[in-house]
């Protein structure tokens, strides 16, 4: 099942800037349709328009091909983490689903198939 995963990080942050080259090599060697870096300062207006404050780094959310966010939150910045996080997301087993502001974001990136107009 392809995934649209969604990082939001700092450029100053250095545990960011490492785990940008695993997030890079994960999304390049999977079936991941789109991989998303989003620096909180470069997009502050739109998380600012979405009420969406990202407090600690790395901020991962993973949005399935049914368009729904089934991961949104902090994760720990080492490749198996975002593997292990993938995997049970295209298994199925991440179940409750997240809704809001997060919802909103992977539709204005245009990570579901929502209106180009409302992007």
């Amino acid at each position: 099942m392809p995934l649209h995963l969604i990082c939001l990080c700092a450029e100053w942050c250095g545990t960011c800037r490492d785990f940008r080259v695993l997030f890079d090599r994960h999304a390049s060697s999977t079936d991941a349709d789109r991989a998303l870096w989003l620096d909180i300062e470069t997009h502050e207006d739109l998380l600012d328009d979405l009420g969406i404050e990202v407090e600690n780094f790395p901020t991962l959310v993973i949005v399935r091909a049914d368009q729904s966010v089934c991961f949104a939150g902090p994760i720990t910045p080492f490749a198996e983490t975002l593997a292990r996080l993938c995997r049970a997301a295209r298994a199925d087993e991440l179940r409750a689903p997240v809704e809001g502001h997060w919802q909103a974001l992977a539709t204005r990136l245009g990570a579901t198939d929502a209106d180009p107009s409302s992007r």
